[in-house]
């Protein structure tokens, strides 16, 4: 068994694995287990370690593909999560994903996109790794094939991951994830990271170039727009529903902010650019989109407004920050940390 976890400890020492496998691998001579312990500030006051847990596995018989997910998060919220964790389990059957790595932009881009001087929360790289890192180890599910990358170290890693990948014998293949400001009609970003496949997904935000209604079943009476420069949409899977699968996404109305699956199929499109690209549209069901307001810009906002009423306790910011932001409690201690109000 090739466990991804294994190449990602041996490429990434210092990564946090929110899992302990108690398989034993052949990739590695010494396979090294650890448990992340949840705690509180990930918004839960319950406590997991998750243990035997079954681990994301390359295979030599069949081509395996791994999600690659960057961006600033500033903070991670619900609906990145949900966008990525969508494209996992729905992208197609024609994929196999092994697993995820989410990488983290550097302090300086965060600063460059935001702006200078900005009053706007600018949370360090190693807090918005550690929210996310701290949420994962909360989650049963993404736990177990989700791996957080500081993005600066990616180049490094790819290259001997591909090295190793190489030796044992694996075809291995990345898919960049990418949200609805990344690909739209006017532009895709191709390319990045040198992967050929994009995937989107409109759980978590709409995309510009469907602008039909889904029935039931979440299912597209009619392909998406033609993008510019991209070739004719084809099916890769058309929508089934099977019910819900976890949470209860089929009994609420209006936007949501919890991130839950409804079991079936979802209809995918793709479609192609120069013969090189190709862009992957996963549908969701109406019942499982998040609140399509929801952004980090947002969330920023909420923790402004706050700040600025020093009357507000500490945990009326927590409280407004969970089931929108990734790790609430964590967050707001971040916030009052770099606030200067300290503890109340």
């Amino acid at each position: 068994m090739y466990l991804l976890e294994d190449y990602i400890r041996r490429v990434a020492p210092d990564v946090k694995i929110p899992y302990t496998s108690n398989s034993t691998s052949t990739n590695s001579d010494e396979h090294t287990t650890a448990a992340n312990t949840g705690s509180s500030t990930a918004g839960s006051s319950s406590s997991n370690t998750y243990t035997s847990r079954p681990p994301s596995t390359l295979h030599k018989d069949r081509k395996s593909y791994i999600l690659l997910y960057n961006g600033c998060f500033n903070p991670p919220h619900v609906g990145h999560l949900a966008h990525l964790s969508h494209a996992f389990h729905h992208g197609g059957p024609d994929l196999y994903f092994a697993g995820a790595i989410i990488l983290i932009a550097g302090d300086f881009y965060l600063g460059w996109k935001l702006g200078s001087p900005s009053s706007a929360l600018q949370l360090s790289e190693s807090q918005r790794r550690s929210l996310w890192e701290a949420e994962l180890a909360q989650r049963p599910d993404e736990g177990r094939w989700c791996f957080v990358l500081r993005e600066d170290t990616w180049p490094r890693v790819v290259e001997t991951l591909e090295q190793f990948f190489k030796v044992d014998g694996l075809e291995v293949e990345f898919v960049r994830v990418a949200g609805g400001d990344k690909a739209g009609r006017a532009k895709v970003q191709h390319g990045v990271w040198g992967c050929r496949m994009t995937l989107t997904t409109d759980v978590s935000r709409p995309v510009d170039f469907y602008a039909g209604e889904a029935g039931e079943t979440g299912a597209v009476r009619s392909p998406p727009s033609t993008l510019r420069a991209h070739g004719p949409w084809r099916r890769i899977q058309e929508a089934k529903d099977d019910g819900v699968e976890s949470g209860e996404a089929g009994k609420e109305a209006g936007p949501r902010t919890e991130v839950g699956r409804v079991s079936g199929k979802r209809d995918i499109w793709q479609c192609e650019s120069m013969f090189i690209y190709s862009l992957r549209f996963v549908t969701s069901h109406a019942s499982e989109r998040l609140d399509p307001d929801l952004s980090s810009t947002k969330i920023r906002n909420i923790i402004a407004a706050t700040l600025a009423d020093s009357k507000k306790p500490l945990d009326t910011l927590e409280d407004e920050l969970r089931g929108v932001a990734l790790s609430p409690g964590l967050l707001t201690q971040y916030v009052w940390e770099a606030s200067g109000r300290g503890w109340e």
